[in-house]
This record gives C-alpha cells, structure tokens and sequence, in this order.
C-alpha cells in the first residue's frame, strides 16, 4: 500500500466517524467495539482515528458508557450480510439501535 493509499484510507475513516458527532453527547466516554480482527495494525489504526475524530470525547473499548459505536467489521456490525442487533450479541443486552450511518457504522444507546 503506497502512503498516498494510506493517507486516503485515514481521511476516509475520519470522516465517517466525524459523521456520528450530531448522534453523540459533546464531552465524555463513548463505547466502542472493536473489528473482529482486533488488534491487527488495520483494526488499532480504525480505534485511533476513531479517537482523533471524535475529541474531546474519550473513546474507550468498553460498552459501560450510555453510547456504544459499533464498527462494521466488529462482532455488531455487517458480517457476511448478516446485520447483528442486541438481541444477537450479549455485549449489548441492554443497548438499542440508535444511529446506523452512511458508512455503516453504528452506534447503539443504552436503553433506559
């Protein structure tokens, strides 16, 4: 992969994480699922960009916060087709469906 590549790869995952700001709250810790590769360099590189784009927000491989993003390669993203819910990933009993946006990212609210 050439640095050009890279570099368009990173400002392609910036903007879709920046796409999820108006559905998270302004300041702090916001869940996150890691792709199923986790921690493949692909898979680290997906969770700092993810930080970079959505400070201040503190984003942690966690799902105790009240907001879970959930990337497509993750455990509750796209796999195969299939679309995963709560009801399918124990890691989000107790989460629904709050935001799938155009890059298929998606995050999940705790329900209260």
């Amino acid at each position: 992969m050439s640095i050009r590549s890279r570099s368009d790869s990173v400002s392609e995952q910036n903007r879709a994480y920046k796409e999820l700001i108006p559905w998270l709250p302004e300041r702090g810790r916001v869940g996150y699922i890691p792709t199923e590769d986790w921690p493949s360099a692909g898979a680290i590189q997906l969770f700092y960009v993810a930080e970079y784009a959505l400070t201040p927000r503190v984003i942690v491989i966690d799902t105790t916060p009240e907001f879970v993003i959930a990337h497509p390669g993750s455990p509750t993203g796209v796999d195969k087709g299939v679309v995963i819910t709560p009801d399918r990933d124990p890691q989000l009993d107790g989460f629904v469906l709050y935001k799938t946006a155009e890059s298929g990212l998606r995050i999940f609210r705790r329900a209260r």
